[in-house]
């Protein structure tokens, strides 16, 4: 099931993702996102392993800002080879001013393009917000409001495509590689020149530790909360932190899991009473679909489940900056119902990573803090957001459906109860 596009989500909550528990809010908030669920992979390719398959390289202003801080190399016109090297695009293979054909990554735009997305790319036309035909390409908004359009994949030949297969799996037989799956990276270690020297491990099956030297670098690359969690088991973050868990101190180092932010999103849901184009809800497929995709790869298992994506910028999004504050992926009609996630792009809430002990069993907890930030932003973006999805749908194309909110919009209270109940 993991190389089977359509059955992307299925992967979340398995044995395939570490199933990490989002910590309590500090300081605490009325709405606490407390045990919620935050997927990361736990496979060789990560989260590619299991993620939603949706190639999006974000907006070049991001970089650009980037570069302000980090140096020039950063900026969006430096890195953009690094972009084009790393793909094989089927879907813009002629563009090469943007994309590449050469790349080890393919991207494609599926194996199944349903009609029905059409209706939303009308009703987002008659609300003036723009058609964009490739998000990675020269703008990705190019009106006012915002634009839509459908998502490059990482998908070939209807198989999903992750960055093991990508990168590792062509090049197994070489003699200066060597993997060690099922294993656990406990800890670096350092000189007194606080050079790092080796790293140790503990490997799973067999309950043995061990450790490993090192003559060049040790490129740490264990995700966002993984590798944080390792500098700080190896001495490498806040003093007086580290300190208090009995783990001695190479570095003091206060911003090691600091400034911890994420795209917040959550579920807005309708009610369509007359589909015109229904299609097969969460992993119920019916037989012609799964002939046709044991055939040829094709059809709607050889795709994803939302194909559609918008960039909105709400009324609080500055006029000085062209980036759009919303992303809403969009689900096409299913049955007699729809649904949207709507992401928070820009969020203004800190948070950071926690480690409870020196125990590298230990998992790290991730306080998100969601929706803390002092002046309300990030609350009033997201319902403002949602507030202009809804006036989308209610539009005459997708209206025409039997298009009806499940969400009471217009009481604030009752919006963001059953906002947050739906966040993630």
């Amino acid at each position: 099931m993991v190389s089977i596009p359509y059955h992307w989500d299925i992967t979340v909550g398995s044995s395939l993702d570490r199933n990490d528990l989002i910590g309590p809010n500090e300081p605490v908030v009325t709405y606490n996102f407390n045990g919620r669920q935050l997927a990361s992979g736990k496979a060789l390719g990560g989260t590619s392993t299991i993620n939603a398959e949706m190639y999006v390289r974000g907006h070049s202003l991001d970089y650009d800002r980037w570069a302000e801080q980090v140096g020039d190399e950063w900026n969006y016109a430096n890195v953009l080879q690094y972009f084009k090297r790393a793909e094989t695009s089927s879907r813009y293979a002629t563009n090469p001013d943007y994309h590449g054909n050469t790349g080890p990554l393919h991207i494609s735009s599926g194996g199944y393009e349903p009609v029905e997305d059409e209706l939303l790319v009308r009703a987002c036309q008659a609300f003036n917000i723009t058609f964009v035909n490739d998000w990675n390409g020269a703008q990705q908004i190019t009106s006012p409001l915002g634009s839509i359009g459908f998502h490059e994949l990482t998908i070939f030949n209807g198989t999903r495509q992750t960055a093991f297969g990508s990168y590792i799996q062509p090049i197994l037989n070489r003699s200066n590689l060597w993997i060690q799956d099922s294993s656990l990276v406990t800890k670096i270690n350092f000189n007194n020149y606080k050079q790092a020297t080796s790293v140790d491990w503990y490997d799973l099956e067999t309950k043995e530790a061990h450790t490993s030297l090192t003559s060049k670098e040790i490129i740490v690359s264990m995700g966002t909360l993984r590798t944080a969690q390792l500098l700080l088991l190896s001495g490498i973050g806040n003093f007086t932190k580290l300190n208090a868990l009995g783990i001695p101190v190479i570095q003091d180092l206060p911003g090691v899991g600091e400034n911890l932010q994420d795209h917040v999103l959550t579920t807005v849901t309708w009610s369509v009473n007359n589909n015109p184009f229904p299609v097969p809800l969460g992993s119920v497929v019916d037989e012609a679909a799964w002939d046709l995709y044991n055939h040829n790869r094709t059809g709607i298992l050889a795709s994803v489940k939302a194909r559609t994506n918008m960039f909105l910028r709400t009324k609080f999004q500055s006029a000085a900056d062209p980036r759009p504050d919303v992303q809403v992926i969009a689900t096409t009609p299913s049955g007699n119902s729809l649904f949207a996630l709507v992401y928070l792009l820009h969020p203004h809430s800190v948070g950071h990573i926690t480690i409870v002990s020196r125990d590298p069993n230990d998992r790290p907890i991730p306080q998100m803090n969601y929706f803390s930030d002092p002046d309300s932003h990030d609350v009033n973006v997201i319902m403002e957001g949602i507030r202009l999805v809804d006036q989308i749908y209610s539009t005459t194309p997708m209206h025409n459906t039997g298009f009806s909110s499940f969400n009471n919009l217009s009481d604030d209270s009752e919006f963001k109860r059953s906002m947050f109940e739906c966040g993630q």
